[in-house]
């Protein structure tokens, strides 16, 4: 079966046609996606912000509940004790931390 040059012509355009027709269809997409790519980047850009702030909140939220009933870095004096102890010694717990402890000496009368 042998084809006209002329039919050949058609059948080539018809094709271009077709494959012209595609390509548009393509671009559509493309350029839809890359629409919702943009959008979908604003908002995940958005909720990170959001998302910081909420982190930072928790953050600080868990330090005043903790951090302020802990005195174990540094502990409060007791009210009253260093009138009612005299010359004698005071010894405060020690820390886990190593650190020292202060002590009061003993005084010296003469």
């Amino acid at each position: 079966m042998f084809l006209l040059p002329n039919e050949c012509h058609q059948v080539q355009k018809s094709e271009i046609l077709k494959i012209q027709a595609e390509n548009a269809e393509l671009r559509a997409k493309l350029d839809a996606s890359l629409e919702c790519n943009a959008k979908l980047s604003a908002q995940m850009q958005d909720l990170q912000e959001k998302l910081d702030i909420v982190i930072k909140q928790f953050n600080k939220q868990n330090k005043k509940q903790h951090d302020s009933k802990n005195e174990h870095h540094n502990p409060r004096q007791a009210p009253g004790d260093a009138d009612e102890l005299g010359d004698s010694e005071t010894i405060q717990p020690a820390s886990s931390g190593g650190a020292a402890s202060p002590v009061k000496k003993f005084s010296r009368r003469k």
